[in-house]
């Protein structure tokens, strides 16, 4: 059987086949593509009510970019950031005390906080630049999520005048989650979300088989690397590959190292994060790439959070923890290293 790719961007794929013959129009088959998070985004439902089960969804992530946008003006991460001190949305509140967490989890590897540092690469304009060591020094001093304080009746105050946050590592996890929720609630069981390139499963195939996700070759975007079999799961990716400038012979990826500020220098090219929750791929696909394979690797094995990760060094490598043993398919040129408990 051939199958047919689905090009999701950031580092994953979905090889559709055995779903389905019916089109996009059918009363079996519904899929929207739409631009949302400052990302375009790709649901798809199948069986009886798809249609209002997408549309459902697409109302829910609208509602939760207003929220969680750095640019809207009336947003709650727009309010914090430059008043300091905002009462909030029950969505943003919990999202917001889930980054505080991770951020405990991974020792501040990930970090809603680090968003200065974003700024003054240039990341979030265009307009790129490489601060000096000083300007990196000085910016440190008021990075860290130990500057969110979480008070009551949903007020969140940050405690540095010049801290700001920024959910985006966070936020298409936990929209991806939520997404997934309205479609079973409304009958759904059988889709798929890609909220740019966060891809998470509903059920198994119209068929019965598993979903095919396809992890990208970073060393060449057209080809994957490998392709993970599975069923009600979220598979994340990070890549420094993905958001990056080139300046003086020099590459610049968009994921910062709070303790440097700046782009990570972990030895990776990608981790692919594979677990039930979307929010929490989210988080350790950024957390684990700033710790690089072996702290990575010991964090695994060590977390009380059930996931597992797909590792590709900077010469290439891949390595998969024990648990993905049954569920990646390797390119034929590429022998994986299992990383053990």
């Amino acid at each position: 059987m051939k199958f047919k790719l689905f090009c999701l961007g950031l580092g994953l794929m979905v090889l559709f086949g055995g779903c389905s013959s019916a089109s996009s129009n059918s009363p079996e088959e519904y899929s929207q593509t739409i631009f949302a998070m400052d990302t375009a985004m790709t649901l798809t439902a199948y069986g009886e009510g798809c249609e209002a089960a997408v549309n459902a969804a697409i109302s829910e992530i609208n509602r939760l970019d207003a929220l969680f946008s750095v640019n809207n003006e009336n947003s709650d991460i727009y309010r914090l950031n430059n008043e300091k001190s905002a009462q909030v949305s029950d969505d943003t509140y919990s999202l917001l005390g889930s980054a505080i967490d991770f951020y405990e989890k991974t020792y501040g590897a990930l970090d809603v906080a680090v968003y200065p540092a974003v700024k003054a690469w240039g990341f979030t304009t265009g307009e790129h630049r490489v601060p000096s060591d000083s300007e990196l020094s000085e910016l440190k001093t008021h990075i860290g999520a130990e500057n969110i304080i979480l008070g009551e009746n949903n007020t969140v105050t940050l405690t540095d005048s010049l801290a700001e946050v920024d959910l985006g590592s966070v936020a298409k996890g936990y929209a991806s989650d939520l997404v997934c929720n309205v479609m079973k609630n409304t009958g759904i069981t059988s889709g798929i979300v890609s909220l740019g390139g966060n891809v998470e499963t509903i059920g198994v195939k119209t068929d019965g088989s598993l979903w095919k996700i396809g992890v990208t070759d970073p060393s060449d975007e057209s080809s994957l690397i490998g392709t993970l079999s599975l069923e009600n799961k979220a598979v994340i990716t990070s890549g420094s590959y993905q958001r990056y400038f080139d300046l003086d012979g020099v590459r610049y990826h968009h994921i910062i190292d709070p303790e440097t500020c700046a782009p990570a220098r972990s030895g990776l090219t990608s981790v692919t994060i594979v677990s039930d929750s979307g929010l929490t791929a989210d988080a350790y696909s950024t957390a684990v790439f700033v710790m690089g394979l072996e702290k990575g690797s010991d964090f695994w094995r060590s977390s009380s959070d059930s996931f597992d990760i797909v590792f590709i060094t900077d010469e290439g490598e891949v390595y998969i923890t024990e648990g993905l043993k049954n569920a990646f398919v390797p390119r034929d040129d590429i022998e994986p290293v299992i990383i053990e408990r």
